[in-house]
C-alpha cells in the first residue's frame, strides 16, 4: 500500500510536465490585438502531440487546429481563415511557437450567375477544357453548373467554381466515348464591381469527377476524319484571316513558266499578304486542309515571307532561267547560289505548287557584288522554245537539296548536308570547326571530315525533297513527305510511307 501511495506523486508530476496549452489559451492568443475576429472554433478532437526531429535533436511538438471568422470593410462580408498554431516543449511546459496558415477564404460575396460563367467558358473553350479540347468531336452536349458547385473565394476578386461538361471525344484511333467531366473553374477580375473576364480552369481530379458514359466504334479512318474543336476553331480562324487577305485573279496554269511568270512580279512587289493569298490558292493538298494551310502549307509561306523583301534587289525584273523540266523550273538571281526553285504536280486537271525554295543572300560580300551585276545581259540557260523535259517523277516533283547549293553563313554548329568521298553521297553532319576554307564535319554516325565549302551545303530540307533511304530491300530513292525535327516520313516510288531518322537519309 505504501509503494503504490509513493508512485502518486511521479504521476502527477509526469502529468504535469507534459500538459498541454488548454482551449481557452488558444483562444485568448488568436482573439489578442485583432478586434475584428468574432468567431473562433477550434478542431474537434483536440490537438495533436508529434515527436519530430529538430535542428538535429528530438523535440515534443503540439498542434491545435482552429477556424477564426473575422469581418471586413465591406459589409457583410467576412474573412475566414483556417491554421494550426504549434506549441513546443521546453523543459516542464509548452511555449508558442508559431502559427501555420492552411487557407483563407471569403463568405458573403455575390456569386457571379450561372450565365456569366458559361458565357466567359464559352468565350475560351480552349482554356476552359485543355486537353480535351484537342480531342473532342461535334459540340458540347452539356455545359453547366455542377449538383456541388464549391463556391470558394479566394480573394475579394477571384473565386472558384465547379462547372459539369458532357462531350464525346476520342478515346482512341477507333473509339468514340462520351464523357461526363467535372472541371475546376477560377475566375478573376480587378475589382468588386467589375464583371469577372478571366480564368483559368483544370480537372477536378476526384476519383468520381470523371464518368465515361458510353463508347462507340469506328474504323480508324472514320475517326481520324472527324473534326475536333481545336480543328474546327483552327479552320475559323485561318478562314477569318484568308477573308482579310487581297483577292487576287489567279488562272489556270499549264506550265511551272506560268506559274514563275505571275509568282515572279508578285515577288518582287514584296507584298507578304499578296504573296500569302497567292500560295493558299495555288499550293496542292498537301500543303492544305479544307482549303487552309496546314503545318506544311504554313512552313511553306513562312519560308517563302522571309525572302520576299530581299527578293527584288537580288533578282533581275526578267526571269533568268537555269532549268526547265515537266514539273520543275529553277531561275537565278545576281549571284550563282541566290536561286528559286518551284516544282509543281497535277491535281483534278489543274498544276498546283508541290514544293517552293525562295533562296536570298544575307553575306555583305554577295550583296556587294550584286550591285554591279547586270541584268541586261543576263540570259536564261535553257531554251524556253525547246521541248520541255519530260523526266519522269513518280511523286510530281522533288529534288535534291543539294542543288540548291545555299552556303551562306556557314560556321562553326551549321547543321549541314556533307560529301563523303569514298561512296559520293551526301550526308546530315554538323560544322564542328573552321580553320581559313576548311571545314571540319561531323556526320551523325560519328566520323569526321575536313572539306571545302564546296562539298557542303546548309541542311535545309524541304517537304518534297528528293533523298535516299536504306530499308531490308535496299536503298531506295524517296521523297520527303513530312519533317518533325529528326523524324522523316518519306515517300516510296510505289507510295509507301516509311518512318525514319534524318541520320537515315542521304543524298545526291
Amino acid at each position: 500500500m505504501k509503494k503504490l501511495l509513493m508512485m502518486f506523486p511521479l504521476i502527477a508530476l509526469a502529468i504535469t510536465s507534459y500538459a498541454q496549452p488548454s482551449d481557452a489559451e488558444v483562444i485568448s492568443r488568436l482573439k489578442k490585438g485583432n478586434a475584428k475576429i468574432y468567431s473562433v472554433q477550434l478542431a474537434p478532437g483536440g490537438g495533436t502531440l508529434k515527436k519530430e526531429l529538430v535542428n538535429g535533436g528530438w523535440v515534443q511538438n503540439y498542434y491545435r487546429g482552429y477556424t477564426i471568422k473575422m469581418t471586413t470593410e465591406h459589409k457583410g462580408v467576412n474573412y475566414i481563415l483556417r491554421g494550426d498554431y504549434l506549441y513546443q516543449k521546453t523543459g516542464s511546459s509548452f511555449s508558442f511557437k508559431r502559427s501555420f496558415i492552411l487557407d483563407g477564404r471569403y463568405e458573403g460575396i455575390p456569386n457571379p450567375k450561372e450565365s456569366e460563367l458559361l458565357s466567359l467558358a464559352n468565350s475560351d473553350l480552349s482554356t476552359f477544357l485543355g486537353g480535351a479540347y484537342s480531342s473532342i468531336v461535334g459540340d458540347l452536349e452539356v455545359l453547366e453548373l455542377a449538383e456541388k458547385p464549391k463556391w470558394y473565394w479566394h480573394d475579394l476578386n477571384s473565386v472558384s467554381v465547379r462547372l459539369k461538361a458532357v462531350y464525346s471525344e476520342k478515346n482512341n484511333y477507333t473509339t468514340i466515348a462520351k464523357v461526363e467531366q467535372l472541371y475546376e473553374m477560377r475566375l478573376y477580375r480587378d475589382d468588386m464591381k467589375q464583371k469577372f473576364g478571366r480564368f483559368i480552369c483544370k480537372n477536378v481530379g476526384d476519383t468520381d469527377a470523371r464518368k465515361v458514359l458510353s463508347t462507340k466504334t469506328y474504323s480508324s479512318s472514320e475517326v481520324d476524319q472527324m473534326p475536333t474543336l481545336a480543328s474546327k476553331s483552327a479552320k475559323k480562324a485561318a478562314q477569318a484571316k484568308l477573308d482579310r487577305l487581297p483577292k487576287l485573279n489567279i488562272p489556270t496554269f499549264k506550265t511551272p513558266k506560268e506559274i514563275a511568270d505571275y509568282v515572279h512580279p508578285l515577288l518582287q512587289e514584296g507584298d507578304k499578304a499578296k504573296v500569302e493569298a497567292f500560295f493558299i490558292q495555288t499550293l496542292s493538298t498537301k500543303h492544305l486542309t479544307d482549303g487552309v494551310p496546314n503545318a506544311n502549307g504554313k512552313y511553306l509561306i513562312d519560308r517563302v515571307n522571309k525572302g520576299v523583301s530581299q527578293y527584288k534587289s537580288q533578282y533581275c525584273d526578267n526571269l533568268i532561267i537555269t532549268k526547265q523540266e515537266k514539273n520543275t523550273l529553277k531561275w537565278k538571281g545576281k549571284d550563282a547560289y541566290v536561286i528559286t526553285a518551284l516544282n509543281t504536280l497535277e491535281e483534278k486537271g489543274q498544276l498546283k505548287i508541290s514544293s517552293f525554295y525562295l533562296n536570298v543572300s544575307t553575306s555583305q560580300s554577295v550583296l556587294e557584288a550584286m550591285k554591279s551585276f547586270d541584268c541586261s545581259k543576263a540570259v536564261s540557260t535553257v531554251d524556253n522554245n525547246k521541248p520541255i523535259s519530260h523526266k519522269p517523277s513518280y511523286t510530281g516533283a522533288s529534288e535534291s537539296p543539294i542543288t540548291r547549293a545555299k552556303r551562306d553563313g556557314l560556321k562553326a554548329g551549321s547543321a549541314v548536308i556533307a560529301k563523303w568521298a569514298s561512296d559520293g553521297y551526301w550526308y546530315p553532319a554538323t560544322v564542328q570547326s573552321v580553320s581559313g576554307t576548311t571545314y571540319k564535319v561531323q556526320y551523325m554516325d560519328g566520323y569526321t571530315a575536313s572539306l571545302k565549302s564546296t562539298d557542303l551545303v546548309l541542311r535545309e530540307l524541304e517537304i518534297g525533297d528528293s533523298a535516299y533511304v536504306k530499308t531490308n530491300a535496299g536503298t531506295n530513292l524517296v521523297q520527303i513527305d513530312k519533317i518533325s525535327g529528326s523524324s522523316i516520313t518519306v515517300k516510296t516510288k510505289n507510295g509507301q510511307m516509311i518512318s525514319c531518322q534524318l541520320k537515315q537519309l542521304k543524298f545526291k
